[in-house]
């Protein structure tokens, strides 16, 4: 683990994470909305969505 991931939010850990997989995903890359990816992309976008709403976890 990096500085850079000891000190963010869980909602930028969840993002960054979900990011990195829609980048390296083509079925993620290429769809209109996060909801339309792959199931692990599709996880990956609802645990950040909780995590912007202050329910994930830390």
């Amino acid at each position: 683990m990096n500085a850079q991931e000891t000190t963010e939010t869980a909602m930028q850990r969840t993002y960054r994470l979900w990011f990195k997989h829609a980048d390296d995903c083509n079925q993620c890359a290429y769809s209109a909305s996060p909801s339309n990816g792959c199931a692990v992309g599709r996880e990956l976008w609802g645990l950040y969505r909780l995590a912007r709403m202050g329910r994930g976890t830390s």
